[in-house]
């Protein structure tokens, strides 16, 4: 996978630092990504899909994910329904 994603950041010529992090058991994904992030100029985090009536639910696990990083771009993941409109 790490080979991958560096021949995407080659191809697109965007000069990246590329670390793949495997959540430790003792952590949430919001304390991970905040301590491997919160010195990142960019960070892109990606939005699953929600069922309806979670809607305040997902707003607020956005703003924690969110909050203390610098720049934070959130792009919808691409699933089992890769290219499908919504």
């Amino acid at each position: 996978m790490n080979a991958s994603i560096k021949a995407i950041v080659r191809n697109v010529r965007i000069k990246a630092d590329i670390e793949v992090i495997i959540q430790p058991k003792n952590k949430t994904v919001v304390e991970v990504i905040h301590e491997y992030s919160k010195d990142a100029d960019v960070v892109f985090l990606g939005l699953k899909d929600f069922e309806p009536g979670t809607e305040k639910e997902y707003e607020d696990q956005l703003v924690l994910l969110n909050s203390g990083l610098q720049t934070t771009v959130f792009v919808r993941n691409a699933g089992e329904f890769a290219g499908k409109l919504i």
